[in-house]
This record gives structure tokens, C-alpha cells and sequence, in this order.
């Protein structure tokens, strides 16, 4: 069975600082999961991080000797998926000059880099979403939510609105969650989808443009303006006019102001 690892490429993670000196690279939410909820939604396996020393107690590596190494930036798609599937061992898979995969044994994290001699190199040609600086999260937000929303509500369906003062556009692309609060708000999902997750409060007088999301618990205070290609993280407070941002988590933001 082969072992799945994310990694924290020591060409990447110097540029993610200072969100990556408490988390693994892949911890990061882009969209509306994290990287390591999306390789375990597409795997059906849980992967496991190979980081920093002094984060590994909390974030284990799990060794193996038929293991891919994944690029803890690096988003999965099905065309991806079969291409890690087809790496042989001693095989690296890149896109120019990123490496997003390696398949072999033990490996030091150090020699996880692009331009290793002992890799075998394959190149990947379609697009992949790969987030390599901080600008990235914010810039493949909104693409991750809608990639994020196909996935999480495949064969499910929404709750209704039932609040009579709420008005929405295009319903097919929101989606809510059990135990979300709705009163008196306007959902826009004409230019992406808006997804509520369970028992988010949207208090009244709220304007949502899609893509957006907000995640399990949060609260978005009264009149709240929140704008395209952002996440709202679990059990965040927020307000005000919010714009292509992303709230990790357990975050406030509750006051007026933009």
C-alpha cells in the first residue's frame, strides 16, 4: 500500500513564513479546506507531514517504503491523482521548475528539491493549483472554493431558505448546511458559489457575493459586506466589509471598517 506525505519543500517554506513557523505547509486553508482535507477527501486516505522538527510530535510523519511525497502547497485534481499513481520508484513529477512529486523511500526533507540529480524526472502539462508564496492563497481562492464546493456537496442537498426576507440569486450554487442562522440577508452565487457550513450565523442585513465560504460556527455580524474569494475559518467573529480573504480560524474580525 503506498504511503502518502506531505511535505514542506525547503525552496517553499521560507516564503510562507510567518503562517507556516505553527503549522505544516499543507495546514494552510485555501478555499474551503485545508490542502491536507483536500489529499484526504481525494486519497480516502489520511496523509500524514514531513515539516520542521519541533512540529513533527504534533504533526507525525508516518515512514514507508513505497512512499509519494506530495508538495505541501500542491492541490489535488483526478488528472493529478493518476499521474502520482503512475510514478515508478526513484520517479519526481514537476511543472517547470517546481517539484510536486517524488515517489521512493525514506528521503532526507532536505533532498526534496527540483533540481536533485538523483530524480528521475517526469513532467506534468495541464494546470495545477500550487500555492508557492502568500500572494498564492489569496490569488487561487475563489477557483479552490468553487473546486472545494463541487466536491463537499456532490449528491447532497442544501437546506432551505426559508426566511422569507432573505433574497438570493442563482440557488443552485448556495449551499447551507444544518443549524445555519439566515435572517434578512441577500446571497449572490451569480459569479461563484457561497457556502454556509453547520451552524453559521448570518445576522441580519448581511450581503454575501460569491465564491465565498465560511465554515462551521462562524458568525458574520450585522450588515456585514462579504466580498468575492473569501473564507471565513471555523469559529471566526467577523464584520464589516471583507474582500479576497482568508480567515484560518478561531479568528475575529467583528468591528465596521473594510
Amino acid at each position: 500500500m503506498i504511503n502518502y506525505v506531505l511535505f514542506d519543500g525547503p525552496e517553499v517554506r521560507p516564503h510562507l513564513l510567518p503562517l507556516v513557523f505553527t503549522r505544516p505547509m499543507a495546514e494552510l486553508r485555501i478555499g474551503i479546506r485545508t490542502i491536507t482535507e483536500k489529499w484526504t477527501d481525494w486519497l480516502g486516505v489520511q496523509p500524514t507531514h514531513y515539516t520542521q522538527s519541533y512540529l513533527q510530535e504534533k504533526y507525525p510523519y508516518k515512514k514507508g517504503s513505497d512512499t509519494i511525497y506530495i508538495h505541501g502547497g500542491l492541490c489535488p485534481s483526478e488528472r493529478l491523482i493518476r499521474s502520482l499513481e503512475e510514478l515508478e520508484p526513484g520517479e519526481a513529477l514537476l511543472q517547470g521548475p517546481i517539484l510536486l512529486a517524488v515517489r521512493g523511500k525514506h528521503l532526507p526533507l532536505e533532498s526534496l528539491i527540483h533540481d536533485n540529480p538523483a530524480f528521475h524526472k517526469q513532467y506534468y502539462w495541464d494546470k495545477v493549483t500550487v500555492v508557492q508564496r502568500l500572494p498564492d492563497l489569496v490569488a487561487y481562492n475563489g477557483e479552490q472554493i468553487a473546486a472545494d464546493f463541487e466536491r463537499i456537496t456532490e449528491g447532497r442537498t442544501s437546506q432551505p431558505i426559508t426566511d422569507r426576507f432573505t433574497a438570493y440569486y442563482n440557488e443552485s450554487k448556495i449551499f447551507i448546511e444544518e443549524g445555519v442562522e439566515l435572517r434578512s440577508a441577500i446571497l449572490n452565487a451569480e459569479n461563484g458559489p457561497i457556502y454556509l457550513g453547520k451552524d453559521v450565523q448570518v445576522q441580519d442585513g448581511v450581503i454575501i457575493q460569491g465564491p465565498f465560504a465560511a465554515l462551521e460556527g462562524a458568525v458574520i455580524n450585522l450588515g456585514g459586506k462579504m466580498r468575492k474569494s473569501t473564507t471565513i475559518g471555523p469559529h471566526c467573529k467577523v464584520g464589516g466589509e471583507i474582500s479576497m480573504s482568508i480567515l484560518m480560524g478561531y479568528s475575529n474580525k467583528g468591528h465596521d471598517g473594510f
